[in-house]
């Protein structure tokens, strides 16, 4: 894959954040990822009517699980029943460290579980230096799921593109590399072309994120990028 060093396809959003001009919001964003569950009971009662304000706008949209130390399947039962993906949907689970961060083995049942259910495997999220590395380590790719799983990859403002991959992959496919509020500390390379930064301020927060693109565009893969 060749990464083009000018985009931002993607934002991605939970409930803290507020959209305030949706209109405005489009010039160089293509889809949104939002979170939708947390472990095995928390989730977000709005985030059906935040999806259907951005399809209305024509943006691509995804959901994400925040996981937590229970039991992988459950979680995904959980995820499943809340976030009710379409087949236009991508999904993913977000793994980081906290007091109840989840293990190796309920994430590959997490994984497993959404690809019986869906047919496609969910992304994974993580950082270059967290917990998703730390979880994964000594699995190579041969011998576990998550082989199948797209790498979401976290790490502000780096250039170039992230390297010191989590095991076991050996590229990234989206790389979340900067948070709202400190978009100015984005290096050049990566700001988004034609949408001034007083653009930005249409939410009130957010993550910014980039595609590994190829010579084809993002709706071209999505939601089984």
């Amino acid at each position: 894959m060749t990464f083009n060093k000018g985009t931002c396809n993607i934002i991605d959003l939970y409930h803290g954040n507020t959209v305030e001009d949706w209109d405005n919001l489009l010039p160089g964003i293509e889809a949104i990822i939002y979170k939708a569950t947390d472990g095995l009971t928390w989730y977000d009662a709005n985030c059906q009517n935040v999806k259907q304000q951005a399809v209305d706008h024509g943006l691509m949209w995804g959901f994400y699980h925040y996981s937590q130390n229970d039991d992988g399947t459950l979680q995904a039962e959980h995820f499943l029943s809340k976030a009710k993906p379409s087949e236009t949907d991508l999904v993913g689970i977000d793994v980081e460290e906290k007091s109840t961060h989840i293990h190796y083995d309920d994430l590959c049942a997490f994984v497993e579980k959404i690809h019986a259910e869906l047919g496609r495997y969910p992304v994974v999220y993580g950082s270059t230096g967290g917990y998703l590395k730390t979880v994964t380590s000594g699995h190579a790719a041969g011998d576990t799921i998550l082989t199948q799983c797209p790498l979401w990859i976290a790490r502000y403002g780096a250039y170039p593109e992230p390297d010191d991959l989590p095991d076991p992959w050996h590229f990234w496919t989206l790389w979340q590399y900067a948070v709202q509020n400190k978009v100015n500390d984005v290096p050049p390379m990566i700001t988004t072309p034609g949408m001034p930064s007083a653009r930005l301020d249409c939410i009130d927060s957010g993550m910014f994120d980039t595609f590994n693109v190829t010579d084809k565009p993002l709706k071209d893969f999505w939601p089984n990028i």
